[in-house]
């Protein structure tokens, strides 16, 4: 690990092109990584299968549910049309 030397806050490796760099979060400092240290900088982590998040994927929707979404959305701005009035 390595620290930025102006501001102290731990520098992250980041990727440009083929190019490794550590970057500062905090201040943006960078500093190119040469060759031999690129390795050090690798982080890789097993992610128990007990602890994995399932994410769902959603296909395209049907042109009825597309339907029904887009009269939610003028409800919804006619509510808030009608809430700024009585706010005035």
């Amino acid at each position: 690990m390595k620290f930025c030397p102006k501001c102290g806050t731990a520098m992250v490796p980041v990727k440009k092109g083929n190019t490794t760099y550590l970057k500062c979060p905090k201040c943006g400092y960078e500093e190119k990584v040469n060759k031999r240290d690129r390795k050090s900088f690798v982080e890789r982590s097993v992610v128990e299968e007990n602890k994995r998040v399932k994410v769902p994927i959603v296909e395209n929707k049907s042109s009825s549910e597309e339907e029904i979404d887009e009269d939610y959305r003028k409800q919804l701005l006619d509510n808030l049309l009608e809430m700024g009035e009585d706010f005035d």
